[in-house]
């Protein structure tokens, strides 16, 4: 390629993909590329087919786009999210906001036919219309998260719920820009550029993400804000290893002690039983509980938080006992069952098999002690359905 070639690349302005792509493939390439703003994708198209620019980054393909463009192979991934007041049903007829023009209008109407997309001008216009109830959500690429995250909205991401393509470069046909599209798809593939691009917008929804979360926490807890936390020592949630304490639990507290810079205590509760953690949790002397399976008794005392991991729970029987004899939990009504005192797994019982007495234990140990011992046919350790929450 000859060094005096020069394009002109049109691209968002706050894109960090295109600088970095471009950037790799001036190199690869021996030829200049110059960025170009432009304020939407439609607006870098009209560019491009007014002959004012060569390229249009990361240009997720489109009808809208019409059949003058041509695109090359993916160069990155373009995250999408829906941001509303409340997670979002997409089964019910809602209304979806979305820039005048957007590519991922036909994505949308594609995957949810009953959706109405309302098509907004601005982003004041869909907070505007989002606040008013007039619709539902609106769609932003994660370049618009450091702006919209730290407000008091629900975000998720869409781009698999929409089925969005990734993004290429695209150029018109025929023209000698069209000649180059191959190759600076091999350039965004390279393993080196592949991994900073992938980096990079990854660092920038985290990077959002916390800004965000830094803002409202100052706003709710203006001053220092100490929590006095209990975990259940259980594997692999909470327990000792070579005199420290590890586990999945207190690993999630740990960060969200740290991401909300609270000063957290965890409570030793190695030598207590689980009816005793959850009491001194109800008692108000310690303020977070985990792990903790939501239930309709427990909601009425406990906020809990989003899941944070899915838990399973089995039936376990001795060895020998019955093979291939029971199909549901139901037919276990004239078995000696076990559970943890105050556990999940006590109210599970109470719920499939009303009325069915139940032998209690203080801790997991002592449970699979008795059905060693056969004091117990079965005990029930965990359910398949049930989710584990950190508050």
């Amino acid at each position: 390629m000859a060094a005096e070639s020069h394009y002109r690349v049109a691209t968002s302005p706050s894109d960090q993909v295109a600088p970095l792509l471009f950037s790799a493939a001036e190199q690869a390439l021996n030829s200049e590329f110059e960025l170009v703003e432009a304020e939407s994708q439609y607006h870098a198209i009209t560019l491009l087919e007014e002959g004012s620019v060569d390229f249009v980054a990361n240009v997720i393909s489109s009808d809208i786009n019409g059949s003058k463009i041509a695109y090359s192979s993916p160069t990155n991934l373009e995250p999408v999210f829906a941001v509303s007041r409340k997670p979002i049903d997409w089964q019910n007829k809602l209304h979806i906001g979305l820039q005048v023009h957007s590519p991922y209008k036909q994505y949308l109407l594609s995957a949810f036919p009953h959706i109405d997309a309302v098509e907004l001008f601005a982003e004041s216009d869909m907070f505007n219309k989002l606040n008013q109830n007039e619709i539902d959500a609106f769609l932003i690429t994660y370049r618009d998260l450091a702006r919209v995250a730290k407000y008091d909205v629900f975000i998720e991401s869409v781009d698999g719920i929409l089925k969005l393509p990734p993004a290429s470069v695209a150029a018109l046909k025929k023209s000698p820009a069209a000649g180059l599209l191959t190759d600076i798809a091999s350039v965004a593939s390279e393993k080196t550029t592949a991994l900073t691009i992938y980096d990079t917008i990854q660092q920038a929804i985290r990077s959002a993400r916390l800004e965000a979360l830094d803002y409202k926490v100052k706003r709710l807890f203006p001053l220092s804000y100490s929590l006095n936390i209990a975990l259940e020592g259980r594997k692999p949630f909470s327990f000792y290893e070579a005199g420290q304490q590890k586990g999945i639990m207190l690993e999630v507290i740990d960060s969200a002690c740290r991401l909300l810079k609270f000063h957290c205590t965890i409570t030793d509760t190695k030598h207590m039983t689980w009816e005793e953690i959850e009491a001194q949790f109800i008692q108000g002397e310690v303020d977070v509980i985990a792990p903790y399976v939501s239930s309709e008794p427990r909601q009425l005392h406990t906020y809990f938080s989003d899941v944070i991991h899915e838990a399973e729970i089995y039936v376990v029987k001795r060895v020998g006992y019955r093979d291939h004899y029971y199909h549901s939990a139901s037919e276990l009504f004239l078995e000696k069952l076990g559970a943890v005192k105050a556990d999940y797994s006590e109210y599970l019982w109470e719920r499939y098999l009303p009325n069915k007495p139940i032998t209690l234990f203080g801790t997991q140990e002592a449970l699979i002690e008795a059905l060693l011992s056969k004091k117990s046919g079965l005990h029930h350790v965990g359910l398949s359905e049930s989710q584990c929450h950190a508050r």
